[in-house]
């Protein structure tokens, strides 16, 4: 489907339901208004942390909240039944988008079809066939082609916090008894537990970051909380921890501040790249094309040498691994990380910044 250059129109883009799947797809606000200045963006959210992120972006024009039960979320396939049946507003909508990842493919490929007038589009370009190969980029390429450009240029997503809350942001650090300027963010936990930082891992990494000069702020996971106070009980450093109480934009506020984060594949790591921080993202199972936006950010990735990983791909829902013992417990991958390999890491990073 490819929209008129003389039709103004409105058109309501659909990330995927994950928090960094939402960042990611940030670039496309900002492609369309470069594309068609004349037209109106509108972004489909399923979680009010989602609606938050996205206050104050430059590009969007409206926020619809697509809220539904809490079994659906992440499952694509009840999404356009679900808004359909609970969101009257969409159909004041001509036209739609999809940002879906790669493998959840197999569902869209019908698409574009029409369903009660409105015009939907997937994202259903092939599979990246190369290591860096960035999923915002594929997201950006295959909307541009509907609106009618064969070779869109590309942005890096972005998020947007008022002068205000950077102030604010600044004397939260502050008031931890932290520097800004030495301030350095690590996190551990992941949405998925086979993407999670394992604490011996975590302990090196902070361990490194405060060798170099960083004073650490550590963020204490949603669904591992006790994580941290292993973590700080075993660096035997000085560590804070920050917990996310209320809106996301507290930790965002914080996150601006930072000189560089250190976190999974992660929302955090996703957030602190579109707020132009620097990132060093660890990846087990994970593709290396879900990283972090950007050219100041750094991805060490361990997991696609695994004779255990699944077609090459994200293995992260289904870990062959025979060391892995199952569970809720971070992939095996995710512990190969080691001090020096880490270290040299930073030491690039901080040639380059």
């Amino acid at each position: 489907m490819k929209l008129s250059k003389s039709h103004n129109t409105r058109i309501l883009i659909f990330p995927n339901t994950g928090f960094g799947d939402v960042i990611q797809a940030c670039g496309v606000f900002e492609l369309s208004k470069h594309i068609r200045p004349d037209m109106q963006v509108h972004c489909a959210v399923y979680a009010r942390e989602h609606a938050d992120l996205l206050q104050h972006h430059a590009h969007l024009d409206g926020i619809l909240p697509a809220m539904f039960k809490q079994e659906a979320r992440g499952r694509l396939h009840y999404l356009i039944p679900l808004l359909i049946k609970y969101n009257k507003t969409i159909r004041l909508f001509k036209h739609a988008y999809l940002t879906i990842n790669p493998d959840c493919l197999g569902w869209t490929t019908t698409l574009p079809l029409k369903i009660r007038k409105i015009r939907m589009t997937v994202c259903d370009d092939s599979r990246p066939d190369r290591p860096d190969y960035p999923i915002f980029e594929l997201y950006q390429r295959m909307y541009g082609k509907m609106l009618g450009v064969t070779e869109p240029p590309v942005f890096q997503p972005k998020l947007y916090l008022l002068p205000e809350e950077r102030q604010v942001g600044c004397q939260m650090i502050e008031s931890l008894g932290l520097d800004p300027g030495k301030l350095a963010v690590v996190a551990y936990d992941a949405g998925m537990p086979l993407k999670q930082i394992p604490v011996k891992t975590a302990v090196t990494i902070c361990r490194v970051l405060a060798d170099r000069g960083h004073q650490i702020l550590l963020i204490k996971g949603t669904s591992n909380s006790d994580a941290a106070r292993q973590i700080i009980d075993t660096a035997g450093i000085p560590i804070k921890a920050f917990e996310v109480r209320g809106s996301i934009r507290q930790l965002m506020k914080v996150i601006a501040h930072s000189r560089i984060v250190a976190a999974p594949d992660t929302g955090i790591a996703h957030m602190a790249a579109a707020l132009n921080v620097p990132v060093i993202s660890f990846f087990g199972p994970t593709h290396p094309a879900f990283r972090p936006a950007g050219d100041r950010n750094f991805l060490i990735q361990k997991s696609l040498s695994c004779p255990a990983r699944h077609k090459a791909w994200a293995c992260w829902a289904n870990c062959a691994h025979k060391d892995y013992p199952g569970g809720d417990q971070p992939g095996p991958c995710m512990s190969w990380f080691n001090p020096l390999e880490i270290e040299m890491t930073l030491d690039h990073f901080r040639g380059k910044n």
